[in-house]
């Protein structure tokens, strides 16, 4: 069930680690993007290898909402580490547009 900013503030400040919509709508998006490439080419991945390229996926924005959501105390904003890394992201790919 979703919090709303209120009850997100209060987890936070009691230290309870709670996941950020963001992270969890790029899961969502990863599983379109393994189910999208499979259909005009008529060919399916297996339910273990979906599953094993999803868990890769999902560790990934984990791993990355970590590297930028990790406070001093190490306790971890989902919510920071996601949009920090988006914000990387984005900046990276305006960066490259000028270089090349």
């Amino acid at each position: 069930m979703p919090s709303g900013p209120d009850a997100v503030e209060l987890f936070l400040n009691a230290g309870i680690l709670c996941r950020h919509g963001k992270a969890e709508k790029a899961g969502l998006v990863a599983t379109s993007g393994l189910e999208i490439p499979q259909t005009p080419i008529r060919i399916s991945l297996s339910a273990d290898e979906a599953n094993k390229h999803l868990r890769t996926t999902m560790k990934t924005i984990h791993d990355t909402c970590v590297k930028y959501g990790k406070k001093d105390d190490n306790f971890v904003s989902y919510a920071n580490g996601a949009i920090i890394a988006g914000l990387v992201k984005v900046a990276g790919a305006m960066i490259a547009q000028v270089v090349a």
